[in-house]
């Protein structure tokens, strides 16, 4: 399995994204893409932390110009689907549970012929029991917060996300140029109803501070509940329950 991470200027959240990393079953077989923004003002921090990964099979890969969020997204992404026919892609700022790769794996075969998905999410904000730690549900939305798309819908996004321009007139962020073209094709994403990522960019690295503040964040990104959150979730087999 690919994976792309896109990381800046957040040495914490980093580090803390790729511990969590390392701890995931399957870690081992995959191979990390990692992707650094901001130029020659690119964290150093950053860039050491990325390149002393022994867990699995890195590439590092550093901009040489200060790209924004939005290209450095769509370039982070076009790298990972080169060869690959379906990748998890996961911001500096987002932890994923121990088995958050089953997940995805499972969504990833179960999935890659309905054309009616669009994406497979980490990402649910809801407790759930456990005889539903393994439920995967549908829903109209797009959550960026570590999700995972085959090649040949990303054939399709590429075109929306590349021609996201910062400054434009209608200008919005790639993130929700993808829920519009979502919204207008009627696609879904798959879900965890446990779920499976955690969300710790309390401090955020393209948001202005006067909204954007560690009580806003714990108020609207922070996930109370989640499998990673130090609860026993076993092993068991996914199946897809109604929303």
């Amino acid at each position: 399995m690919i994976i792309t991470t896109l990381h800046y200027n957040r040495p914490d959240c980093t580090r803390r994204c790729l511990e969590a990393l390392s701890r995931c079953r399957g870690i081992e077989d995959c191979r990390l893409i990692a992707h650094t923004d901001g130029g020659p003002n690119r964290s150093q921090e950053v860039a050491d932390l990325l390149q002393q990964r022994p867990f699995c099979d890195t590439q590092v890969c550093f901009h040489p110009d200060h790209l924004g969020f939005d290209q450095a997204t769509f370039q982070t992404l076009r790298d990972g689907f080169v060869d690959a026919d379906f990748v998890v892609h996961i911001e500096d700022d987002i932890l994923l549970a121990p088995d958050a790769l089953e997940w995805f794996a499972w969504a990833r075969d179960r999935y890659r012929d309905d054309q009616t998905v669009l994406s497979v999410s980490g990402l649910n904000r809801e407790d759930a029991p456990p005889d539903r730690h393994h439920a995967a549900s549908r829903r109209p939305w797009f959550a960026p917060w570590s999700w995972a798309t085959w090649a040949d819908r990303w054939s399709v996004l590429r075109e929306v996300i590349g021609k996201v321009t910062p400054g434009a007139p209608g200008y919005v962020g790639w993130d929700t140029a993808v829920l519009n073209h979502r919204n207008a094709t009627g696609q879904c994403e798959v879900f965890p109803v446990l779920g499976r990522a955690q969300n710790i960019g309390s401090v955020s690295s393209i948001h202005s501070p006067d909204w954007f503040t560690p009580e806003w964040h714990h108020a609207n990104h922070h996930v109370e509940k989640w499998a990673g959150d130090g609860r026993e979730v076993s092993q068991g087999t996914w199946e897809e329950v109604a929303s």
